[in-house]
């Protein structure tokens, strides 16, 4: 009897983990692709919602480069998060090898002080820009209802039309945000 309920249960949890392979997830609207646990999303071009208006001016004080018509990687950091640092260093990977090709890194430092995250950038040599937001009110609100869950860090995507395409909650590697950032650069659309 032990037996088949522990056998039972074993095709049970093969059909779950099965299922959350498959390529959807009825709990992310629209999601096109979904990791299996979860955490990082592709949305489908038709699902697509226009991202907030990114903020003009970074935390340099220079302008916001020009974003239509690129593929953006926003990256949720602060410089008190341990998991940002680990981060940073694939997101610059991303904006060197990928820059010339269209894609925009830009971070969206929140919770901070200026001062900390101007010093985070330079020690780790992070030459991306990165705009505030330090209540999250500003800029990251705009994806509520949209992006699941953002926290400290999340990356999002947004398409070559400024629309959100993606995500990934918590810390990303430099393989996964690739995933999140090819398939977008192969796509037509300025």
């Amino acid at each position: 009897m032990k037996r088949g309920v522990a056998g039972a249960a074993l095709l049970m949890l093969g059909a779950i983990t099965l299922s959350a392979c498959g390529g959807s997830n009825s709990s992310v609207a629209g999601a096109g692709f979904v990791y299996a646990d979860s955490t990082t999303a592709l949305v489908k071009a038709i699902d697509r919602k226009p991202a907030p208006a990114v903020p003009a001016m970074l935390i340099n004080g220079l302008r916001t480069p020009t974003l239509r018509g690129k593929v953006v990687l926003l990256n949720v950091w602060a410089s008190w998060c341990g998991p940002c640092r680990h981060e940073a260093t694939a997101l610059q990977r991303i904006n060197d090898s990928l820059g010339p090709k269209g894609v925009v890194v830009l971070g969206v430092n929140t919770r901070d002080q200026s001062a900390a995250a101007t010093a985070f950038a330079r020690r780790l040599g992070i030459t991306y820009g990165s705009v505030a937001d330090q209540d999250g009110s500003a800029f990251l609100g705009g994806f509520a209802g949209t992006v699941p869950k953002i926290f400290t860090p999340t990356s999002i995507v947004l398409d070559k039309q400024g629309r959100i395409a993606g995500w990934a909650l918590g810390e990303a590697s430099y393989s996964k945000l690739r995933g999140l950032v090819d398939p977008l650069l192969a796509e037509s659309g300025k």
